[in-house]
């Protein structure tokens, strides 16, 4: 019956370390064959050029063919498309090779996060500045209802993310080789919420 529950929480604002952007091709053609032929090409030649690149993930995404018909249900064509996604912390080297990908392929779009190495850093230190508020707060609560002493009944802590990584659609593609698109990775906030129960002793 002496039960109070409270939550505390600890926030901090990071800078984005980590970038993510999905690129890849999208193509039309009256032959199937044909059409698969030129997005495998295409991807092949991607592929060899990201893998060249230091310091940035490569992973192949989705493959899709599918019918178009023309207004009476026929197949008049068929539409294929591939995605490729790259990950990095280096966002200028990602930039770079982005810029050479967009002379034949489509930047679907670029988000930014924080690196999951950095996330655990900051809310390890994040958990010891919220159980400290937590200690701080029960004291408090246990000393203004007028008990001479508080015991801990439950206490759970979870790590949502206030601010995730940040979208940036676009897509471009040009015949020549582009200049690489510039950044800014901005922000995210990182959080620890405690959830506690205490029982208070008078």
């Amino acid at each position: 019956m002496n039960q109070v529950s409270f939550q505390v929480s600890s926030t901090r604002d990071v800078a984005n370390d980590w970038a993510v952007a999905t690129i890849g091709v999208t193509e039309e053609d009256s032959d199937s064959a044909r059409l698969a032929d030129r997005v495998n090409e295409t991807m092949r030649w991607a592929l060899e050029t990201a893998k060249k690149a230091k310091g940035v993930e490569v992973r192949s995404g989705g493959y899709q063919t599918h019918p178009v018909h023309d207004r009476s249900g026929k197949i008049e064509r068929w539409r294929a498309s591939q995605d490729l996604r790259l990950a990095s912390g280096d966002v200028e080297a990602l930039s770079k090779l982005l810029g050479v990908l967009q002379s034949r392929l489509l930047l679907r779009g670029v988000s930014f996060g924080v690196a999951p190495e950095t996330q655990r850093e900051v809310e390890k230190e994040l958990v010891t500045e919220a159980l400290a508020a937590f200690r701080a707060r029960a004291k408090q609560v246990s000393g203004d209802l007028g008990a001479r002493d508080h015991a801990i009944v439950n206490v759970n802590i979870d790590t949502p993310r206030h601010g995730g990584p940040r979208p940036m659609a676009m897509e471009m593609r040009s015949a020549k080789a582009v200049a690489p698109p510039a950044f800014e990775s901005g922000e995210s906030t990182l959080g620890v919420n405690v959830h506690a129960t205490i029982e208070l002793e008078f």
